[in-house]
């Protein structure tokens, strides 16, 4: 990609590096991305910057010609390229994972990110630890992490098929994320339910109870009460053989169907709403109309979290979510003397002996958690 016509103050500086509002700016000349030169003032290490990323990013013209020919050609990407490896990678290695279906479409996703970041064109080999790091240390912590965790992966790929020699991607740490979030207490809970419409307290009430995620949740139906248990087959672990739970319906369970029973909805699904928009865009990709969308629960549980002014002395970031929930209520079911393990679908060194995969694990103890307060 050529430089950009350059202004008069941009003149004497090198190519792809412009001064935009007091901030130093590389513009890449391989994808074409503005990078901010973060913590970079001094114009002299600016310059001498621009000058090291040129050398490393501006295609040869050896790589151009090879481009143009492959271009003319009709020929597929270079086998060692950045978008060739993420295509394979994505329909050939993460298939094999046994990824739930929502992890699935974030690591797509990812990729595509990283792809467009290093260039679709650029030689795997040619990446190195030092502009991953450079890459990670733009991102958030979490989110960093996990793109951390992706590209390890990627790299593993690219070895096992001969690509490349070296993961340059271990080399790196992971971010410490000192963003700590507030544990919901029993009384914040009940301040929530009593200002929450009835469909919405049947949802607290039975994530509460039930401890599941919200995907889950939003996923359990009437029929999956069977022989006097409620089976759930957990999303994000049912790859490790812990993810299938038959919870006993006890009288506090059996109550809360019964109130979502009673709703004027004929759903398939004990957690079921009116939509206030019906439109197509609103309800393709759902089994049913009334079915809830796992990010409703956490909106509806933020709006009415904050309404209520029960965390203004916590930073956003900081506030429980719909989340917490499964954590207080394991915790409920501890102080009552019952391990929630089972529900919680957590794995352990014991339960991979003892839980085959596929098998359900059976959750026996019936205990009336304090809903309301």
């Amino acid at each position: 990609m050529a430089p950009r016509p350059r202004r008069p103050g941009h003149r004497d500086l090198p190519p792809n590096l412009y001064r935009y509002g007091g901030s130093w700016v590389y513009i890449r000349p391989d994808t074409g991305e503005r990078v901010t030169l973060k913590g970079v003032t001094d114009r002299k290490i600016a310059i001498e910057a621009a000058r090291r990323l040129n050398a490393k990013l501006t295609p040869t013209a050896e790589m151009k010609a090879q481009a143009a020919v492959e271009r003319a050609i009709g020929a597929e990407p270079a086998v060692g390229s950045f978008g060739a490896l993420a295509d394979r990678f994505v329909h050939e290695f993460l298939p094999g994972r046994q990824l739930a279906e929502r992890t699935l479409a974030d690591y797509t996703d990812r990729i595509g990110k990283l792809r467009n970041h290093f260039g679709p064109e650029r030689l795997v080999q040619t990446i190195e630890t030092a502009e991953i790091a450079a890459y990670l240390d733009t991102r958030p912590a979490n989110s960093g992490n996990k793109d951390r965790a992706l590209m390890l992966l990627f790299w593993k790929f690219t070895a096992s098929k001969g690509v490349t020699q070296n993961n340059p991607v271990e080399a790196t740490f992971r971010a410490r994320n000192t963003k700590q979030r507030q544990r919901l207490s029993i009384g914040a809970f009940h301040a929530i339910r009593s200002a929450a419409a009835p469909w919405f307290q049947i949802a607290l009430d039975l994530a509460l109870v039930t401890l599941q995620r919200r995907g889950d949740l939003v996923s359990i139906r009437y029929d999956d009460i069977r022989d006097d248990r409620l089976h759930v087959e957990q999303g994000k672990v049912e790859r490790h053989g812990t993810g299938k739970v038959a919870q006993r319906v006890g009288p506090q369970l059996a109550e809360i169907v019964a109130r979502s029973r009673a709703s004027a909805i004929a759903s398939p699904f004990i957690l079921h709403r009116r939509p206030l928009k019906r439109r197509a865009e609103y309800l393709n990709g759902k089994e049913h109309w009334s079915q809830i969308e796992p990010e409703m629960l956490s909106r509806e549980f933020q709006r009415l979290r904050d309404s209520l002014h029960l965390y203004d002395d916590l930073p956003a970031a900081s506030r429980p979510t719909f989340h917490e929930i499964r954590s207080l209520g394991a915790a409920l079911y501890r102080d009552a003397g019952v391990d929630p393990q089972n529900l919680l679908g957590h794995e352990t060194a014991e339960m991979t002996d003892h839980y085959l995969a596929g098998h359900w694990t059976r959750f026996d103890d019936v205990v009336e958690l304090p809903i309301t307060g």
